[in-house]
């Protein structure tokens, strides 16, 4: 399932602008888990907002990766000090390595069986006792919570049945 993001871009942009509260709790507890500067690769990043905004706010380096062009050119306008890649996340190559990994509402894009390998892609490019942080439903979000305090999880993952 793969959308065309470039048809819908300005829609996209005008739609996507603040992070529901329920996620932001979640994204503040990965933020206070990250080092000062640190580098976060945000997979299926869009336009960069809100979720890479909020990183960069934060003072944290962003490598964004997306597979729509028109969405990454807003991206590189609204912050192009961070690095934006024209990428689709079943063929992206993840060799550096970084304190955190953002996929919010992205891995569901990828057919089922293809999100264990884009999670191990992400895994190998963490800096050891580092996150990733990926989720696509709120209902889980105290769950969500515990496993992203934990220090024994590296992966916080907020998805359906």
């Amino acid at each position: 399932m793969k959308a065309d993001y470039n048809s819908i871009a300005e829609h996209w942009r005008n739609a996507r602008k603040a992070l529901p509260q329920k996620d932001r709790e979640l994204f503040e507890l990965f933020l206070n888990e990250l080092p000062a500067n640190s580098r976060v690769l945000d997979l299926g990043c869009g336009h960069g907002i809100p979720v890479a905004k909020l990183i960069s706010d934060q003072g944290h380096r962003i490598t964004g990766v997306d597979h729509s062009e028109k969405l990454l050119t807003f991206a590189q306008i609204e912050m192009p000090e961070h690095e934006w890649l024209l990428n689709d996340l079943e063929n992206v190559e993840v060799t550096d390595n970084y304190n955190g990994i953002v996929i919010w509402d992205s891995l569901f894009h990828l057919p089922r069986q293809e999100h264990l390998t884009l999670l191990r892609k992400a895994w190998s490019a963490l800096q050891p006792k580092e996150k990733i942080i990926n989720f696509t439903n709120r209902r889980r979000l105290e769950l969500g919570k515990a496993l992203l305090k934990s220090t024994i999880l590296k992966t916080v993952s907020i998805a359906d049945d």
